[in-house]
């Protein structure tokens, strides 16, 4: 018995998408992991200033940054007990400090919104506005020009703030 994608149930399609959504939200943050420690490796070996480095090279420094990279390469990303402790208090942390922004992101949405009313904007276009990430729709050499929402909230989690922007445009229609 063969089965097509309307044979699905309700149930079975909720069971699929929650699947899908659990693996690429894993995913993701292993990925997230990963630039983590390939941004801690960089910073380990680098110069507080450019005028420190420039006149000779470090060759211990650039044998630890090989050591570091190698490595980087050859492990598979786990996501440990530990990292999973520290993730959680920084995500508490960054909980806090996006509560006390709410209703400044709020305000720049709106405020994006009523200079942009000739466009069609969905939350996840607005935040990645707000983050900086341009696509052919919205491009960056068009949307990055307006300095005061490109990039702006870059220290927030983009996908709370995709649904703080969807919540917005809801009411703002």
């Amino acid at each position: 018995h063969q089965r097509s994608y309307g044979d699905l149930s309700n149930d079975e399609l909720d069971g699929v998408c929650d699947f899908l959504h659990q693996r690429v939200s894993s995913r993701e943050k292993a990925a997230l992991q990963q630039l983590q420690v390939c941004f801690q490796a960089f910073q380990s070996v680098a110069f507080p200033t450019y005028a420190s480095c420039c006149d000779h090279a470090d060759q211990e420094r650039s044998s630890q940054l090989k050591s570091l990279l190698v490595a980087y390469f050859e492990k598979q990303p786990v996501l440990d007990e530990t990292s999973v402790g520290a993730e959680h208090g920084a995500d508490h942390l960054q909980d806090v400090q996006f509560q006390q922004w709410e209703q400044q992101i709020q305000g720049d949405v709106r405020h994006f919104l009523s200079i942009r009313q000739d466009e069609k904007f969905s939350g996840r276009a607005v935040a990645r506005i707000f983050h900086g990430i341009g696509s052919p729709c919205y491009p960056a050499q068009i949307y990055g020009r307006d300095r005061r929402f490109w990039r702006k909230y870059l220290h927030f989690d983009f996908y709370k703030i995709m649904r703080l922007a969807t919540g917005e445009i809801v009411h703002w229609k």
